[in-house]
Protein backbone atom coordinates (compact mmCIF):
# COMPACT_ATOMS: atom_id res chain seq x y z
CA UNK A 1 0.00 0.00 0.00
CA UNK A 2 1.41 2.83 -1.34
CA UNK A 3 1.11 6.36 0.90
CA UNK A 4 -1.36 7.74 -1.03
CA UNK A 5 -3.38 5.25 -0.38
CA UNK A 6 -2.93 5.16 3.32
CA UNK A 7 -3.86 8.77 3.81
CA UNK A 8 -7.10 7.99 1.62
CA UNK A 9 -8.04 5.20 4.62
CA UNK A 10 -7.08 7.45 7.16
CA UNK A 11 -9.49 10.21 6.06
CA UNK A 12 -12.15 8.06 5.11
CA UNK A 13 -11.78 6.33 8.92
CA UNK A 14 -12.30 10.04 9.76
CA UNK A 15 -15.08 10.65 8.00
CA UNK A 16 -16.42 7.28 9.05
CA UNK A 17 -16.11 8.30 12.96
CA UNK A 18 -17.24 11.88 12.36
CA UNK A 19 -20.57 10.22 10.32
CA UNK A 20 -20.80 7.95 13.71
CA UNK A 21 -20.86 11.34 15.93
CA UNK A 22 -23.28 13.00 14.14
CA UNK A 23 -25.54 9.92 14.11
CA UNK A 24 -25.16 10.41 17.89
CA UNK A 25 -26.22 13.58 18.36
CA UNK A 26 -28.98 13.28 15.94
CA UNK A 27 -30.08 10.23 17.94
CA UNK A 28 -29.78 12.72 20.93
CA UNK A 29 -31.93 15.13 19.37
CA UNK A 30 -34.22 12.90 18.30
CA UNK A 31 -35.01 11.80 21.81
CA UNK A 32 -34.66 15.15 23.11
CA UNK A 33 -37.38 15.75 20.56
CA UNK A 34 -39.89 13.14 21.68
CA UNK A 35 -40.12 14.17 25.16
CA UNK A 36 -40.66 18.02 24.48
CA UNK A 37 -43.67 16.50 22.15
CA UNK A 38 -44.83 14.83 24.71
CA UNK A 39 -44.86 18.05 26.71
CA UNK A 40 -46.48 19.96 23.81
CA UNK A 41 -49.18 17.53 24.02
CA UNK A 42 -49.90 17.94 27.44
CA UNK A 43 -50.11 21.66 27.40
CA UNK A 44 -52.05 21.47 24.42
CA UNK A 45 -54.54 19.51 26.83
CA UNK A 46 -53.96 21.80 29.78
CA UNK A 47 -54.80 24.91 27.00
CA UNK A 48 -57.68 23.33 25.84
CA UNK A 49 -59.09 23.09 29.76
CA UNK A 50 -58.56 26.47 30.77
CA UNK A 51 -59.74 27.46 27.13
CA UNK A 52 -63.40 26.47 27.69
CA UNK A 53 -63.47 28.32 31.03
CA UNK A 54 -63.08 31.25 29.41
CA UNK A 55 -65.61 33.63 27.17
CA UNK A 56 -64.84 34.76 23.98
CA UNK A 57 -64.61 38.46 24.73
CA UNK A 58 -61.70 37.55 27.51
CA UNK A 59 -59.77 35.24 25.02
CA UNK A 60 -59.89 38.54 22.41
CA UNK A 61 -58.64 40.76 24.97
CA UNK A 62 -55.21 40.84 26.06
CA UNK A 63 -56.10 40.41 29.49
CA UNK A 64 -57.19 37.24 28.36
CA UNK A 65 -54.41 36.72 26.80
CA UNK A 66 -52.26 37.10 30.24
CA UNK A 67 -54.98 35.46 32.67
CA UNK A 68 -54.58 32.42 30.25
CA UNK A 69 -50.69 31.66 30.44
CA UNK A 70 -51.75 32.27 34.81
CA UNK A 71 -53.98 30.04 34.59
CA UNK A 72 -51.75 27.35 32.74
CA UNK A 73 -49.40 27.96 35.43
CA UNK A 74 -46.91 29.73 33.01
CA UNK A 75 -44.86 32.83 33.00
CA UNK A 76 -45.86 35.98 30.90
CA UNK A 77 -43.68 36.15 28.39
CA UNK A 78 -41.41 38.74 29.16
CA UNK A 79 -41.10 42.22 27.29
CA UNK A 80 -38.49 43.32 30.07
CA UNK A 81 -34.95 43.81 28.80
CA UNK A 82 -33.00 43.56 32.01
CA UNK A 83 -29.80 44.87 31.02
CA UNK A 84 -31.79 48.10 29.21
CA UNK A 85 -34.46 48.53 31.49
CA UNK A 86 -33.47 47.52 34.81
CA UNK A 87 -34.01 50.50 38.19
CA UNK A 88 -32.29 50.52 40.75
CA UNK A 89 -35.49 50.24 42.69
CA UNK A 90 -36.28 47.20 41.65
CA UNK A 91 -34.62 44.39 43.97
CA UNK A 92 -36.03 47.35 47.04
CA UNK A 93 -39.70 46.62 45.25
CA UNK A 94 -39.79 43.20 44.83
CA UNK A 95 -38.15 42.76 48.75
CA UNK A 96 -40.98 44.76 50.17
CA UNK A 97 -43.56 42.93 48.02
CA UNK A 98 -42.22 39.77 48.84
CA UNK A 99 -42.40 40.49 52.70
CA UNK A 100 -45.99 42.37 52.37
CA UNK A 101 -47.27 39.15 50.10
CA UNK A 102 -49.32 41.76 48.31
CA UNK A 103 -48.47 43.98 45.70
CA UNK A 104 -50.06 47.95 44.34
CA UNK A 105 -48.98 50.75 42.60
CA UNK A 106 -49.82 52.68 45.55
CA UNK A 107 -48.28 50.65 48.36
CA UNK A 108 -44.90 50.84 46.20
CA UNK A 109 -45.30 54.36 46.20
CA UNK A 110 -45.73 55.18 50.11
CA UNK A 111 -43.51 52.45 51.03
CA UNK A 112 -40.42 53.99 48.04
CA UNK A 113 -41.58 57.40 48.69
CA UNK A 114 -41.94 57.60 44.73
CA UNK A 115 -44.28 58.69 41.82
CA UNK A 116 -47.00 57.04 40.37
CA UNK A 117 -45.61 56.37 37.29
CA UNK A 118 -42.00 55.08 38.54
CA UNK A 119 -44.64 52.81 40.62
CA UNK A 120 -46.39 51.73 38.22
CA UNK A 121 -43.20 50.62 35.92
CA UNK A 122 -41.89 48.45 38.92
CA UNK A 123 -45.03 46.71 38.94
CA UNK A 124 -44.96 46.58 35.42
CA UNK A 125 -41.09 44.80 35.85
CA UNK A 126 -42.29 42.53 38.44
CA UNK A 127 -45.14 41.19 36.83
CA UNK A 128 -43.52 40.50 33.41
CA UNK A 129 -40.71 38.60 35.72
CA UNK A 130 -43.54 36.49 37.28
CA UNK A 131 -43.33 37.66 40.65
CA UNK A 132 -46.39 39.22 40.47
CA UNK A 133 -50.00 37.92 39.07
CA UNK A 134 -52.36 39.56 37.44
CA UNK A 135 -54.39 42.96 38.17
CA UNK A 136 -57.79 42.37 39.85
CA UNK A 137 -58.49 45.91 39.07
CA UNK A 138 -58.21 48.10 42.56
CA UNK A 139 -57.42 44.92 44.69
CA UNK A 140 -53.81 44.41 45.32
CA UNK A 141 -52.23 41.84 43.27
CA UNK A 142 -50.94 38.68 44.09
CA UNK A 143 -47.54 37.15 44.56
CA UNK A 144 -46.91 34.23 42.99
CA UNK A 145 -43.07 33.52 42.89
CA UNK A 146 -41.73 34.19 46.27
CA UNK A 147 -37.91 34.23 46.28
CA UNK A 148 -37.08 34.35 42.75
CA UNK A 149 -35.41 37.22 40.77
Amino acid sequence: MDEHERMNEKRHEEVLQKISQMQASLDLVLQQFDVLGEEFENLGERFERVTESIDDNQRNSSWGFMHLFHRLGLKRPTTVDSASDNDELYEKARTYVMEAGKASTSYLQRRLGIGYARAARLIDMLEERGIIGLSGGARPREVIEKGSN
